[in-house]
């Protein structure tokens, strides 16, 4: 129990909460990760951590899971991580536990994802903005939606990043200032996805619209 518990966080974890998430008494899971360490199944990974000796146990145990208990553990795994302040870890459990609809998981998951992208983790900063904005839905924001476009647009997914500017354009109460940003970007990924004259269109639009 304690290493499926273990499992669920990857193949290096730590311990302390590990075993909290697992449920059983503080004894138990003393005696628990004794057995672990005996068996050679985990060993020290830097202060604070262990770690899966073979990763395809650690994967093995992890698939053990029944799915409902996995997203519930991921869900657990997510609040106390977020409440200890370690938000990227937390962001990758909030993203597996498919927490819909939770706005407090999103806006973490959306100040992770842009914290990524101003360190240059761009594959990174765009999985866990889109994270956010699929988590969200119909009530993710313009600003999340046009930073998710242009970083989808800069990762080399111009396709989808034109349609998260067709969701920003798509809203009635959108400023003026927020469709022309839209559009500017929209017509960049037109470009790029081989389609000249509709992002001439579009840009022509934005001109338009910005003089106006």
């Amino acid at each position: 129990q304690l290493a499926r518990t273990a499992s669920l966080m990857g193949t290096s974890f730590p311990p302390g909460i590990a075993g909290e998430l697992s449920g059983m008494p503080p004894a138990a899971v003393e005696h628990g990760f004794v057995a672990l360490d005996r068996s050679g199944l985990v060993v020290e990974d830097g202060p604070g951590r262990l770690r899966f000796e073979h990763p395809l146990v650690r994967q093995a145990l992890y698939d053990e899971l029944v799915p409902a208990v996995r997203q519930r553990l991921h869900a657990a795994a997510y609040a106390d991580l977020a409440r200890r302040g370690r938000f990227g870890e937390a962001a990758e459990h909030a993203i597996r536990a498919d927490l819909m609809g939770d706005a407090d998981a999103a806006a973490l998951l959306e100040r992770v994802g842009r914290a990524a992208l101003e360190a240059g983790a761009l594959q990174a900063g765009v999985v866990r903005l889109e994270a956010a904005a699929n988590m969200l839905g119909d009530r993710a924001g313009t600003a999340l939606l046009l930073t998710l476009a242009e970083a989808l647009c800069a990762a080399g997914r111009p396709a989808d990043g034109a349609t998260r500017c067709e969701e920003v354009l798509a809203l009635t109460d959108a400023a003026w200032d927020v469709r022309v940003q839209a559009l500017m970007l929209l017509g960049r990924c037109r470009f790029l996805v081989g389609e000249g004259d509709r992002g001439a269109s579009e840009t022509a639009y934005a001109v338009s619209l910005a003089e106006q």
